[in-house]
Order: structure tokens, then sequence, then C-alpha cells
């Protein structure tokens, strides 16, 4: 089995495949393989509490394609022009 793995490897590198952040392990199954990354990495840290929450809004078409429009981060702005026009 290791010979097949290494033979595919060379077409891989031809193919434009980036192998530079590929993590060989000793196999032993999947959770063996979890163990060895949580080893390397480190513990995970504390989930952090939503922030946002996703909703429904019903924008008429010339609206939201304004929105869209003023480009990357318009769902952001948008929140930010409601929560100062909020009651």
């Amino acid at each position: 089995m290791k010979q097949a793995a290494t033979a595919a490897a060379p077409e891989a590198v031809e193919s434009g495949d980036d192998w530079s952040k590929a993590i060989a392990t000793q196999g032993g199954g999947v959770a063996a393989t979890i163990a060895e990354l949580r080893r390397k990495r480190g513990p995970r840290g504390p989930q952090q509490k939503p922030r946002k929450i996703a909703t429904a809004l019903r924008l008429d078409a010339e609206a939201l394609a304004r929105w869209r429009a003023s480009g990357r981060g318009w769902q952001t702005r948008a929140a930010a022009l409601l929560a100062k026009y909020a009651p």
C-alpha cells in the first residue's frame, strides 16, 4: 500500500497540488490521526458565543442591489445602519 501512495505523490506534484502543509501520520485509523493532530496543534480553546443571529429580512430588489453594489462588507454596514435607527 505504501508503494501506491509513494507512486501517486509525483503525479500530484506535477498536477500543481500544494503538499507543503500536508501532515503525514503513522496510520491507525481516524481516531489515531485526530489524536496525533491534537498533540501537534495543542488543545482547542473555548468556544466564542455567536455575536450575530441569522434572520430573514425582506427588501425590495433595488435596495438590495444598491447594498450589494456598495462592495464587500455591505451586510455589516446595513446592520450598523439598522442598529443606528432602531427604536
